[in-house]
């Protein structure tokens, strides 16, 4: 017999006990009696009870133990200690690879013979460069897998079901919710290539670590911010967000080369209440200035800046920043939106992280160093590789709209 066991012979007592409380009417003196009975058998089964969880909450405790760091005596028993220094060494690992072609296994994970994943200690400054070239990238639902396999992503659309009417004596229909689903798969890309001199790898006053980073960084950022706006990919497999919206969810402006409050107005109760909360505009710079110059009817500032964002504050919103907020909601700046113009749309607003899926693989960036190929240039080659992938969730429901100049 185990807990469970035990707590379904605990419910049918008490069960039992309600019953008899029931008909207590009913030869009273009897059914106290028996009742008493029952209530012993209680205790005793909720003794029983706690003997087992106090004998499970040992072997919890001593399988704590035996997995349990040991320390080695060359290490600190200092866990922030321990991965300060790990990072240190991931570092080191990563510049002498760099230099020399040769990677520590215990320090790196090696792909092969040619590739080496980046440590942990690399991935914050590559999502760092994504927040500042990329700000759509903060806006979407980002998914991390440990693998390149094709992940079904299942849709639910049930609004246009209530509650029933019922009727004595009539059955009640079956009514499911819609679904459907999408496939996200990936994509090979490349950083393109990075090349940079023997003689400067081996220049210490050069910080040849923070240079690749940066560079790699930035442009996966360009790349992935880019490719979320308008798709990307050898085969397409990154939707971009502006060709995979439904044209039901698009308002369209009757002005040409510039946008007005009622458009605003248009795009602001156009969105699902249901997706309000999490709302957002997103433009770019120019489309930024023009609404800047707009007022309501009363002769109030459309735009309200976000003054602490502009001395580098980051805004809570989001986890992110923002330049100001119309009607309340905050306003990010994607610069891969195109100006208010004939056949384009330079304003999204809605709920990203509901609206649309980005997928990367977990480990980052993967980097391969060139060496012979560059030899006669004097010069050391290194390229980064990514499989990424992404996709509108649409389920019909529209998490965010676009204004489409005609």
């Amino acid at each position: 017999m185990n807990v469970k066991d035990l707590l379904d012979k605990r419910s049918a007592a008490i069960k039992a006990a309600e019953e008899v409380m029931a008909t207590a009417s009913d030869k009273p003196a009897e059914k106290r009696e028996k009742f008493d009975r029952i209530m012993a058998d209680v205790k005793d089964i909720d003794s029983d009870i706690e003997r087992y969880n106090s004998l499970n909450e040992a072997k919890e405790a001593r399988n704590k133990v035996a997995a349990a760091w040991i320390p080695n005596l060359s290490e600190s028993n200092d866990s922030e200690e321990r991965n300060e220094n790990k990072k240190v060494a991931e570092r080191r690992a990563l510049l002498n690879w760099m230099k020399t072609g040769q990677a520590e296994k215990r320090d790196l994970t090696v792909t092969g013979t040619s590739s080496i994943t980046l440590p942990v200690s690399f991935q914050p400054q590559v999502y760092e460069a994504l927040k500042s070239w990329g700000e759509i990238y903060n806006l979407v639902n980002v998914l991390r897998l440990p693998h390149s396999e094709p992940r079904k992503l299942v849709l639910s659309n049930d609004t246009s079901n209530g509650w029933a009417n019922v009727s004595v004596g009539s059955d009640i229909s079956d009514v499911d919710p819609t679904l459907s689903g999408i496939t996200l798969s990936t994509d090979v890309i490349s950083t393109s290539l990075v090349k940079i001199g023997v003689d400067m790898l081996n220049d210490s006053g050069f910080d040849v670590e923070g240079w690749v980073k940066g560079e790699l960084g930035k442009r996966y950022a360009r790349g992935t911010a880019a490719a979320i706006v308008n798709g990307g990919g050898p085969t397409g497999q990154v939707q971009g967000i502006v060709a995979g919206m439904s044209a039901s969810a698009n308002v369209t402006s009757t002005y040409t080369g510039n946008v007005q409050y009622v458009d605003i107005l248009n795009l602001f109760t156009t969105l699902d209440p249901a997706y309000q909360d999490g709302a957002v505009f997103a433009m770019n710079n120019h489309t930024i200035f023009q609404i800047a110059s707009l007022t309501d009817t009363n002769g109030r500032p459309l735009w309200l800046p976000n003054y602490g964002s502009l001395q580098g504050e980051v805004g809570s919103y989001q986890g992110g920043q923002f330049f100001g907020s119309i009607l309340g909601k905050p306003v990010k700046l994607v610069t891969q939106l195109p100006n208010a113009g004939s056949g384009n749309m330079p304003i999204l607003f809605g709920d990203f992280k509901a609206g649309y899926t980005f997928r990367e693989p977990e480990n980052g960036i993967d980097i391969m160093r060139l060496n012979e190929r560059y030899a006669p240039s004097y010069e050391v080659g290194f390229l980064g590789f990514s499989k990424v992938g992404g996709v509108v969730t649409d389920a019909g429901t529209h998490p965010f709209i676009g204004l489409w100049h005609n």
